[in-house]
């Protein structure tokens, strides 16, 4: 079982309405919140534990994240438990891949400008002239940057695997002998997003846009 969950905020909460919903999380990850400096950010870790807490749920495993420990290289974990999840944010939107069948990296940058020259030590050759070469390089830049990210996270070793050793330009894609298969996530013509999991995925995945304030839920299937 594979599922992708969404929220967004595209305005601060208030405070009361902050504090309702970290109600819900322990007190050990709620004053990780505090620590933030800009308040998107602590709405982005609020909305990513939530958004894994809710997944827990529908999985059947209710529990209110006490067991979450992280390894040696800061990936989060749930001790105990046979779930892997990943979860990633940019701008507005949050995503979390929870899955009891493989293991799963997940990344969404929002596409706006950034100097392409201070990445090129990032890319392969093939990357970096594809980059050059496109009628939107920005977005072919988040393209690659969203697939390579969400490899390493799956991978578990994060930035100390070295992205340039990593083909972006395939939808498999092999690291440290092990085969990730990459599926595009569509979320807004805003951002780029993309899913790595170990096992190839032959259905189509449902992704569940969550309002915590409303109390909504909204599906996208592709």
């Amino acid at each position: 079982m594979l599922k992708v969950y969404c929220a967004n905020f595209k305005t601060r909460l208030t405070v009361e309405e902050f504090q309702n919903l970290s109600q819900t999380l322990p007190g050990a990850i709620t004053d990780k919140f505090l620590k933030f400096i800009r308040w998107q950010d602590a709405h982005a870790a609020l909305m990513g534990k939530l958004l894994l807490k809710e997944g827990l749920k529908d999985m059947g495993y209710c529990m209110n994240l006490e067991n979450l420990k992280y390894t040696i290289y800061n990936r989060p974990y749930l001790d105990n438990c046979p779930i892997d999840f990943n979860i990633s944010h940019s701008g507005e939107y949050v995503l979390c891949a929870l899955s009891t069948t493989c293991s799963v990296g997940i990344d969404i940058e929002q596409v706006r400008p950034v100097d392409l020259s201070d990445f090129e030590s990032q890319w392969t050759l093939q990357e970096l002239d594809n980059i050059r070469r496109s009628d939107d390089s920005l977005r072919q830049f988040y393209n690659y940057w969203t697939r390579k990210e969400a490899v390493i996270k799956a991978n578990g070793k994060g930035l100390s695997l070295s992205l340039n050793k990593i083909n972006a330009t395939i939808d498999r894609i092999s690291v440290e002998g092990k085969t990730w298969y990459i599926k595009e996530i569509f979320i807004s013509d805003d951002y780029c997003s993309h899913l790595a999991t170990d096992v190839e995925i032959d259905k189509p995945i449902t992704i569940n846009r969550i309002d915590f304030l409303q109390g909504k839920v909204d599906e996208m299937i592709f």
